[in-house]
């Protein structure tokens, strides 16, 4: 009896001490990250029988039990994945954003905003030096910061990679450290004693693992925990099967097991989120970024290669962009301009030339038909061909245009200043044309009597229609007309000359002054001509030749062609009722023009689109077929050649990453263009330049330039505004359950202290049960 007493004493004394040692342990560990409360499980011990009674032992402390949740710990390891992944996506979208540097202040939107607000500025004065620099300072500042913005996203990439190639060394070695301690549990477990704390050590790294990776984690017992990626095994008890960082062709980044060409699928954690921003995201933002400068150095570029400098018109422009060979070993002249290399598409249009004779101040206009499939020489050739002027490429492939000593060139919109260079309407020769345009309808044989005086002589001429002076006869052209008629050595002699205008062929005496005059005395090709009304006429030469002058800037939105005609005869500013019409290139009058009494010779006079005329004192016949046309272009380069060769463009590069300020504009300010007509104070390039700020583009969808770049910054802003809003949401989650998880396996030292104290109860009252048994063995040995 005293024996099994005693035991069942002892065994209730070390069994409370056990429990009390677990308390103390746990309470220890109560801040102890990973931990899991720890019980000591007590059972009663076997029953002896005694006296015909079974009498129990007493208690055993029959093992440790970690108190833990599987489920939920696999739940909890899950959201810790998820929070990873949108951790680290908010990290790097705000990494990003900071690279845009917009809600700083010193982003490209805001640099954009400053470029046009100069160019506002300078259109307010355009001869202002210090608005000129401030331009063109901005726009570098702008510049510099696409690049900025560039290397930054770049080196974003960059970083991505790196980071995750450390993000995939960290969950191999957290790998290799599930494997080791797998090894070392099993070796501690197979002799029956559970490994409680390498346990919760393994769940901790398991945890770490999943903030990086989304795993698969499950204990096979002895065997130890079995970890999946990606649907490849990660951890297979003691052995690792580690993975690996790959970039594809395309330089988007993914993962897969070493030695394996097969990536992994679903990846989420941290490592998801780095794979997630790689070359997709960043590459998507860059194109954006790209398109924007693209079509910002294509607007201003067009604006500005057809404006005029504030020096002037050029006297030599070499092309900021050099001709690339096709094909190694092949000639640049030989080949097209589509496959010369050229950033910028060159398509089906003209381009007009403007040439200056420096001394007389002159300006003659010529239009060069360009298209994509257009040789080099041929455009080298058909600038070459106007007068004054030289073209070649250079040793560096640059194509060069220079001008002739007295002379210059520009490439503007500009009207000729001073357009009647034939004195058709008004002029001071004696005149006539014909009131028919071509074709004409003649014949062989027809004839055309005329009788002139000139330096008081008269002379009597008849011109005879020679088919073979004539494509068709029958639909006969104003230039073949005239060509026919100054071939002919006895016209001359009359003291005439042939002009065409307008598709109107004009005969006039080659002298002027009132004593000039020609009489139309008939002719069987008068009829054909429109000359029936004039037969028997006689029309004079004037003292001076009536001053026409043009002022202002073509506003309209396509090319047209201005026709002025007058209603009647008379003189200017004298004659009531005198008015010249303008008739549009669709034969419409837009306008007619009182220049009668009244009117005071000289006065510009608006009819439309942003053009004015002055008409100098002088006569007007509508008899006599007074007339002559302008054109006014819209555009005078609408093949983009001069974009595509870096001709007089104020951008070069062609997209964000090499967008810069030409450096002859950087150097000298002077060189940007600000007139459209070259007048001193016109704005009209720099107001053309203004309107590509809100002008909507089609290559942008629709969207202006700063519409596309306030929407790329929109949609990193969101991505930020997301993530962390999904980030947050996701933490709340992880709270939750690690709430729960604190309430199963967490310690509670409140609860802890009760429980110290019911242990320390029952070992205070063992120790006096055994205490007890030990007075009475020495009262019945007494009594013995």
């Amino acid at each position: 009896m005293g024996s099994i007493g005693l035991s069942t004493g002892l065994q209730a004394l070390l069994s409370a001490q056990s429990a009390l040692d677990t308390v103390g342990n746990n309470i220890a560990n109560a801040n102890t990250p990973g931990y899991s409360r720890q019980r000591v499980n007590l059972t009663q011990g076997l029953t002896i029988a005694r006296r015909n009674l079974l009498i129990g032992s007493g208690v055993v402390a029959k093992d440790l039990t970690r108190i833990t949740d599987t489920l939920l710990n696999t739940r909890i390891a899950s959201q810790l994945s998820v929070v990873g992944k949108f951790e680290a996506q908010f990290e790097r979208a705000s990494e990003i954003q900071a690279v845009f540097g917009d809600l700083q202040g010193v982003g490209v939107g805001q640099m954009l905003e400053s470029f046009f607000d100069e160019i506002s500025s300078l259109a307010t004065d355009p001869a202002d030096k210090v608005r000129r620099t401030s331009v063109v300072q901005s726009a570098e500042v702008l510049a510099a910061r696409f690049n900025e913005v560039t290397t930054g996203l770049a080196e974003a990439q960059a970083s991505t990679k790196g980071q995750a190639k450390a993000v995939v060394t960290q969950i191999n070695d957290l790998a290799t450290r599930i494997a080791d301690l797998n090894s070392k549990i099993a070796e501690l477990e197979s002799g029956q004693v559970t490994a409680n704390a390498l346990r919760d050590e393994r769940d901790l790294v398991v945890s770490q693992l999943s903030e990086l990776v989304d795993v698969q984690a499950k204990d096979h017992g002895i065997s130890g925990v079995r970890v999946h990626v990606g649907g490849a095994l990660l951890v297979d008890g003691a052995t690792t099967l580690p993975i690996e960082l790959k970039e594809k062709d395309d330089g988007k980044l993914v993962v897969a097991p070493k030695g394996s060409s097969i990536p992994l699928n679903g990846i989420s954690g941290k490592l998801g989120a780095l794979l997630g921003h790689g070359p997709g995201f960043v590459d998507g933002l860059q194109k954006g970024l790209d398109d924007v400068a693209h079509q910002l150095i294509l607007e201003v570029n067009r604006e500005h290669t057809t404006g005029v400098p504030g020096n002037g018109p050029f006297k030599k422009l070499v092309g900021a962009v050099p001709l690339q060979l096709a094909l190694p070993g092949g000639v640049l002249l030989a080949q097209t301009l589509e496959d010369s290399g050229l950033p910028f598409d060159v398509t089906e249009g003209g381009l007009t030339v403007n040439v200056h004779d420096l001394a007389s101040g002159a300006i003659e206009k010529h239009k060069i038909e360009v298209g994509p499939e257009m040789k080099v020489a041929e455009l080298v050739g058909a600038l070459n061909d106007i007068p004054k002027l030289q073209a070649h490429i250079d040793d560096t492939g640059h194509f060069v245009i220079s001008a002739e000593p007295g002379a210059a060139f520009d490439f503007s919109t500009r009207l000729v200043p001073n357009p009647d260079e034939n004195g058709v309407f008004g002029g001071a020769s004696a005149s006539f044309g014909t009131s028919l345009g071509e074709p004409f309808a003649l014949a062989a044989g027809q004839t055309l009597d005329l009788s002139t005086t000139t330096g008081g002589i008269t002379t009597n001429y008849v011109y005879t229609v020679d088919p073979n002076d004539f494509a068709n006869v029958g639909e006969a052209t104003a230039e073949e007309l005239a060509a026919a008629l100054e071939s002919d050595p006895a016209f001359g002699a009359a003291g005439l000359r042939a002009v065409v205008e307008d598709g109107h062929v004009f005969v006039q005496t080659t002298s002027e002054g009132p004593t000039e005059s020609i009489t139309l005395n008939g002719g069987t090709a008068a009829a054909s001509l429109g000359l029936t009304g004039l037969v028997g006429q006689t029309v004079l030469g004037n003292d001076d030749a009536v001053g026409i002058t043009f002022s202002g800037a073509y506003t309209g939105a396509t090319d047209d062609t201005f026709t002025f005609v007058p209603n009647g005869d008379g003189v200017i500013g004298t004659t009531p009722g005198l008015s010249v019409d303008v008739i549009d290139g669709q034969g419409q009058v837009v306008a007619s023009l009182d220049v009668g009494d009244g009117y005071v010779p000289g006065t510009p006079i608006v009819f439309g689109d942003g053009l004015s005329i002055s008409f100098g004192l002088g006569e007007l016949s509508a008899t006599a077929g007074d007339r002559f046309s302008i054109d006014a272009e819209a555009d005078s380069d609408t093949s983009d050649v001069l974009v595509a060769l870096g001709l007089n463009t104020f951008f070069t590069g062609t997209d964000a990453s090499d967008i810069a300020v030409r450096s002859e504009i950087a150097k000298d300010p002077g060189l940007l263009a600000s007139s459209k007509t070259g007048s001193t104070g016109d704005n009209g390039t720099l107001l053309a330049i203004l309107d590509a700020q809100s002008k909507a583009i089609a290559e942008l969808d629709g969207q202006s330039i700063g519409e596309r770049y306030s929407e790329i910054v929109a949609d990193v802003g969101f991505e930020v505004s997301a993530v962390e809003a999904s980030a947050s949401s996701a933490r709340a989650v992880l709270t939750s359950l690690q709430d729960r998880r604190d309430s199963v396996a967490g310690v509670n030292v409140d609860e802890e202290l009760v429980q110290m104290i019911r242990f320390e109860q029952s070992y205070q009252a063992a120790s006096r049960y055994i205490a007890a048994l030990s007075d009475l063995e020495n009262s019945l040995l007494q009594l013995i």
